[in-house]
């Protein structure tokens, strides 16, 4: 009973408290600057904020398998009523899970040594929530939804190294007012800040033995780049990993093919397939997926013609040489069990845009069937 009452009030003062150690514009930062290191700056703009509603409730799915299964109603409410869902803050702004951005492994008093300050240094959940959500993008469907788990996980990793969520018991307002300052740092753009006050310790119980005790603490620019420096190695182990086929369909295109292919596109779209366009560098983390469509044949530019190449047979290819002709080919098992690749190709490109309106409904068959 003892144990449990002293569980209880450090619940109570952890409520109190902020859910992250890092204010939402230093969780963005932490965030697209690791992006940016590995995946790119362009990637920022495709993926944050995600739009697609079916990836965005895969990852409220996802936060039931590593948070527990309280949490993903919240999550696929937000996603319902259009909440601007960023994967820095979801855990501030959806899951308002405070209890796991602690990490009690190291102790950063300088003197005293309060255990009741300290925790107990296996008590770690911002570390370890962190790594089941860096687990979670290794068996990403997509670019984005990888990028949204490893940013997801990066807020609750950047809460383990701040010195601010190593200790507990804090009774005055201390937290916040250092991760506001830091935000405004950031905000303005600042690459050499720091801030700090005088936090105050105090577990509530009378007695001498429990006196309340305070201690200067902060952060610094040095803290947010080594956080930084320790996420973008993380990343890019995730980055070159096959995604995990999904139930969503593949699009192989060049960029002529895929301009001409809207009509076709939207058929689809109308019949309840999800589509996702892949070009040539990006299809090889792709190819696994269950459903893979391909554009255009052999002699399709942007390295699409060679993944072609595998696909169709030499009767084929040379049929592709002759003027207006155009083509179906489906093919099974090319690159993961039961996986079905359809291709469809013209001697031009206008064949091609043919080859998809002429048998549309076949395609259709196959990727229902």
């Amino acid at each position: 009973m003892v144990f449990q009452g002293a569980k209880t009030i450090l619940a109570i003062l952890i409520l109190c408290a902020n859910v992250s150690a890092w204010g939402p514009a230093t969780d963005r930062f932490i965030c697209h600057e690791s992006v940016k290191f590995v995946w790119g700056v362009d990637a920022i703009a495709q993926c944050i904020p995600l739009q697609d509603q079916e990836s965005l409730n895969a990852i409220c799915y996802a936060s039931s398998a590593v948070l527990g299964r309280d949490f993903q109603p919240k999550c696929l409410k937000a996603v319902a009523n259009n909440t601007n869902v960023d994967p820095s803050t979801m855990s501030a702004d959806i899951f308002q899970d405070s209890e796991n951005h602690y990490d009690f492994s190291h102790c950063p008093l300088t003197s005293g040594g309060n255990t009741w300050v300290c925790g107990d240094p296996l008590d770690r959940p911002a570390y370890d929530v962190a790594q089941k959500w860096f687990k979670q993008a290794e068996s990403a469907t997509d670019l984005c939804t990888r990028i949204y788990y490893f940013c997801i996980g990066a807020s609750y990793f950047s809460d383990s190294e701040s010195t601010l969520h190593q200790v507990r018991m804090v009774s005055n307002n201390c937290v916040n007012n250092i991760e506001e300052s830091i935000d405004r740092s950031i905000q303005n753009g600042l690459t050499d800040w720091s801030a700090s006050q005088e936090c105050k310790f105090d577990n509530g119980l009378r007695g001498q033995s429990h006196a309340g005790m305070s201690q200067r603490m902060g952060e610094s620019s040095s803290t947010v780049n080594k956080i930084i420096a320790d996420l973008v190695p993380i990343g890019s182990s995730l980055k070159d990993l096959p995604y995990k086929p999904g139930s969503g369909v593949i699009v192989l295109a060049n960029s002529i093919d895929s301009a001409q292919a809207g009509g076709f596109m939207d058929y689809l779209r109308s019949k309840g397939i999800k589509l996702a366009f892949a070009n040539a560098s990006e299809f090889d983390t792709l190819k696994y997926n269950k459903r893979v469509i391909i554009l255009g044949g052999q002699n399709s530019p942007e390295g699409v013609g060679a993944v072609a190449d595998t696909i169709l047979t030499g009767e084929k290819e040379s049929a592709l040489l002759s003027q207006g002709y155009s083509l179906m080919a489906v093919k099974e098992g090319v690159w993961s069990v039961d996986q079905k690749v359809i291709l469809l190709a013209g001697n031009e490109v206008q064949d091609t845009v043919k080859a998809c309106q002429d048998n549309r409904e076949s395609v259709l068959a196959q990727l229902k069937g």
